[in-house]
């Protein structure tokens, strides 16, 4: 995960995320906005971070607490803090309750119906798991509409430790 390796989530012209599919984002548009857009209120760019479903094993063991036990380090370098996932806005809005997440730090995007993550090529099978196509659990770092920094995630809990890194 560095700058020149930015995988399915660029086009080649200089990192730029591919622009989500219309349709199916139950999620505020605005955090779409501000990823494809000029960053946030203060320029500062966004940290995202892709789970395969909430109220999963290592997303909800892992993944998101290693988030939490970074969120106002990373926040103190970019504007926002996303957890993405292929997912409905009422099951993500449930599991960060249920975990006990301050969502005025981190936020919990749904793509509804998989298009974005289609759109930017992170999608994975997880049929195995009966979970069908979702997104690839990846973390990245875009300042002023440019992926400056992406990797698909080997360690769901260090990843908060390496978002931090890249900021």
């Amino acid at each position: 995960g560095n700058k020149d390796n930015v995988q399915g989530c660029s086009e080649a012209r200089g990192g730029r995320p591919r622009q989500p599919c219309h349709g199916g984002v139950v999620a505020e548009e605005h955090y779409f906005g501000v990823l494809l857009g000029d960053g946030g209120p203060r320029g500062a760019g966004v940290a995202l971070f892709a789970v395969p479903a909430p109220f999963t094993g290592t997303c909800t063991n892992e993944h998101v607490p290693g988030f939490v036990a970074n969120a106002d380090a990373i926040l103190a370098k970019c504007d926002e803090l996303i957890c993405f996932s292929v997912s409905c806005p009422y099951a993500n809005d449930g599991w960060a309750k249920a975990m006990g997440v301050d969502q005025s730090k981190i936020k919990f995007v749904s793509d509804v119906d998989g298009s974005v993550s289609k759109a930017w090529d992170v999608t994975k099978d997880y049929s195995g798991d009966s979970l069908g196509i979702r997104s690839e659990r990846f973390s990245m770092v875009v300042d002023g509409g440019v992926v400056t920094s992406f990797q698909v995630v080997d360690d769901a809990a260090k990843d908060g430790e390496w978002v931090l890194s890249q900021l």
